[in-house]
């Protein structure tokens, strides 16, 4: 048997549906508009704070062009003066930074530096020379090596004198090539004066 509903509670039924109802369209209505649309806002200001800080970086760049473009003028008048040639603003600087090429090419080669003697520098072409006279010690297999880093260095150098010597009056290279020689050599570089 059927019973017959209580009208009482049917009415309370309808008036919860009617309440949650509107309550449930807003919920589905936040969850598919309002909450995606909010996300892509907050996308947005996120994308803009980080194209702000790009910009400001690329202004820093920017500002900072003039005194890059003028060094780089500055080097390239040096260097279409005198390609290969010393940038030290004096013959003093350009002679002790000679010496310090030749004292890397020589420790990379195994050999030592004996003496080093500044010679004056002197006018030629339009450039200074400068020039050191060496003497230092270095491997018999070695020698190859070191006149080859020194004529391919660069700023240039080139090697104008020079004397070898065995340590031992009866080193014979044909059958020791290892022995030690005593390098004496003149080593010049050119600067724009």
């Amino acid at each position: 048997m059927n019973r017959p509903a209580n009208p009482a509670l049917r009415g309370y039924g309808a008036r919860a549906l009617a309440l949650l109802l509107p309550v449930a369209l807003i919920g589905l209505a936040w969850s598919l508009l309002a909450a995606p649309l909010i996300g892509l806002f907050d996308g947005f200001a996120q994308q803009r704070a980080d194209l702000q800080t790009m910009i400001a970086a690329d202004r820093r760049v920017i500002a900072a062009a003039p005194a890059w473009e003028a060094a780089l003028a500055r080097l390239r008048a040096t260097d279409a003066a005198a390609p290969g040639a010393r940038t030290e603003p004096s013959a003093a600087l350009a002679a002790a930074g000679l010496q310090n090429d030749v004292q890397a090419i020589v420790a990379q080669e195994g050999g030592q530096i004996i003496t080093v003697e500044p010679l004056p520098p002197a006018i030629q072409n339009d450039l200074q020379a400068i020039s050191i006279r060496v003497s230092l010690s270095l491997p018999a297999p070695a020698l190859a090596d070191f006149l080859r880093l020194v004529e391919t260095h660069v700023p240039f150098m080139l090697i104008t004198a020079a004397a070898l010597q065995t340590a031992d009056p009866g080193f014979d290279p044909a059958t020791d090539a290892t022995g030690p020689l005593t390098v004496q050599c003149t080593i010049t570089a050119y600067r724009q004066p």
